[in-house]
């Protein structure tokens, strides 16, 4: 599903924080939950939903310490700009790779 085809959405406070803890780097749900502090049953349902958004992606699946096979997901965000037009909060978000630069209204 297109990235811009989905705005205007709505991203919270534990979406904001598992797209802050895949900024650059490549981490399983179990670490985003660790560094974030947002619980693992959470932090799937929001990586799932950032997924459909073109937020996050899967960077790669590797094979854990108990032989189980693990996605580590990063964020495709390269750069965000906050602003407010009128009472409304926009956000200008640049997006990696092939995705272009696009805004979301009605963030947070």
């Amino acid at each position: 599903m297109p990235f811009m085809s989905l705005t205007p959405a709505r991203i919270d406070e534990a979406s904001a924080r598992v797209v802050q803890a895949t900024l650059g780097r490549p981490r399983t749900a179990m670490q985003i939950a660790a560094a974030t502090g947002v619980p693992v049953a959470l932090v799937f349902r929001r990586i799932r939903q950032l997924k459909a958004l073109g937020v996050l992606r899967e960077e790669v699946r590797v094979v854990d310490v108990r032989g189980r096979e693990v996605t580590l997901y990063v964020s495709t965000l390269r750069s965000g700009t906050v602003f407010v037009e009128g009472e409304r909060p926009r956000v200008v978000l640049s997006m990696s790779a092939e995705a272009q630069e696009t805004s979301l209204e009605s963030m947070l």
